[in-house]
């Protein structure tokens, strides 16, 4: 875990929602947030999407949690 007032530079984005699995949706929001990221210097490394499920959940949480040099949830 970075030390406080670290810089993040990698970022990971996990959209989450079953609906988003279909394609029937788009997940525009991880577009919107990968553009900020990249207007403030932070390189967005990995972006995935899990569905409803905890399991599966938990899991791409702590692969996230490799790639990325902050995990917020």
């Amino acid at each position: 875990m970075p030390e406080a007032g670290a810089r993040f530079e990698r970022a990971v984005i996990l959209a989450v929602g079953s609906e988003l699995l279909g394609s029937d949706r788009i997940d525009t929001n991880s577009l919107t947030i990968t553009d900020a990221l990249q207007q403030v210097g932070i390189e967005t490394v990995w972006k995935a999407v899990v569905g409803d499920d905890a399991a599966a959940l938990a899991a791409m949480f702590r692969r996230a949690d490799r790639k990325s040099t902050r995990l917020n949830s």
